[in-house]
C-alpha cells in the first residue's frame, strides 16, 4: 500500500484499488488516533476519531459496520440492515466475526488492527467488496482462502477475477512464535517457504500463499512492519492497551474522483 499525507494526517492506500473510481478505501495511522472501542480508551474520544476518520474519506460515521473480532475464520455477509452496528458502540457490533463481505452500496466495512493483519478483497466482475482481520490464528486457519469460497458460492465469483490487499502488519523479523505455532505451519505444508525462518513468520506472506492455492494472483501485499514503525500502533510493542488502526472499504453509488 502506498502512505499518503493530506491535512497533516498519513494514511494508506492501494493503487490497486485506486483504480476502480467507485470504491472509497483507507488504513488509518496514529495520526487518526486509537480506533478500538474495546482496549480500554475513553468511548467519547474514540469514537470522534472514528468520526475524523471518516469525514477524512467522506463517508458517514453512523454508516461504519464493524464487527467484535474474535481471532477466528467466521465471515459475515453484511445486508442493509447491519449498517451502521458498532460504529458508537461496541456491543452493538456483529458477534464472533471476522471478515464482512458485502454487495450492498454506501456501506463502509470497518476492522480493527495492532499487528494483525488487514486483508481488502474486491470482486470487479460481481461488485463485491471485503475486508478480514487475520491474526496468527486466522491465517493458519485459512480466513483468506475461506473468503474465496464464500465469493464463489454465494456470489458467483471467479478467483482469477478477485483483488485482494494485504495491509500493514507485523514483519517477519519481529513476529518470534512459539514451536506450537511453527508446528502447525508443518501440518499445512507451509514450513519450508521462505516466510518461515526458524521462529519467525510472515502473516502477509503466508496469507498470500493461502490465496494463491485458491487460484487468486491479483494480490498486493504491503511491506511495512507495524511494530517497528511508529507511524502505527503494535500490540507486541505497545502492550495490551495498545490503540487499534482501521481499515475502511466500501463501494459507492456513484464514480468519484
Amino acid at each position: 500500500m502506498k502512505v499518503s499525507k493530506r491535512n497533516n494526517k498519513l494514511f494508506l492506500h492501494s493503487e490497486l484499488l485506486d483504480k476502480n473510481l467507485n470504491i472509497k478505501h483507507i488504513f488509518s495511522t496514529v495520526d487518526f488516533g486509537n480506533q478500538g472501542l474495546h482496549v480500554g480508551d475513553i468511548a467519547e474520544k474514540v469514537i470522534e476519531n472514528r468520526k475524523r476518520l471518516a469525514d477524512f474519506i467522506e463517508v458517514d460515521p453512523s454508516h461504519l459496520t464493524s464487527a467484535k473480532q474474535v481471532h477466528g475464520t467466521n465471515i459475515k455477509i453484511v445486508e442493509l440492515e447491519d449498517r451502521g452496528k458498532g460504529a458508537f458502540d461496541y456491543e452493538e457490533a456483529i458477534d464472533d466475526c471476522d471478515g464482512l463481505i458485502t454487495k450492498m452500496t454506501n456501506i463502509p466495512l470497518f476492522s480493527f488492527y495492532a499487528d494483525c493483519t488487514p486483508i481488502y478483497l474486491y470482486d470487479p466482475v460481481e461488485k463485491i467488496i471485503g475486508i478480514l482481520h487475520a491474526g496468527w490464528k486466522g491465517t493458519l486457519n485459512n480466513i483468506a482462502g475461506k473468503s474465496v469460497d464464500l465469493m464463489v458460492e454465494k456470489f458467483n465469483s471467479k478467483p482469477e477475477n478477485l483483488i485482494y490487499i494485504i495491509g500493514p502488519a507485523i514483519s517477519l523479523e519481529n513476529y518470534e512464535v512459539s514451536e506450537e505455532i511453527i508446528d502447525q505451519l508443518a501440518d499445512l505444508k507451509l514450513d519450508n517457504l521462505p516466510f518461515v525462518k526458524g521462529s519467525k513468520i510472515s502473516l502477509g506472506e503466508i496469507n498470500r500463499e493461502n490465496l494463491k492455492r485458491k487460484g487468486v494472483f491479483q494480490i498486493e501485499v504491503d511491506e511495512h512492519c507495524t511494530y517497528k514503525e511508529k507511524t502505527f500502533f503494535s500490540y507486541r510493542r505497545d502492550g495490551k492497551f495498545a490503540g487499534r488502526m482501521a481499515a475502511i472499504i466500501m463501494i459507492t453509488d456513484e464514480v468519484t474522483n
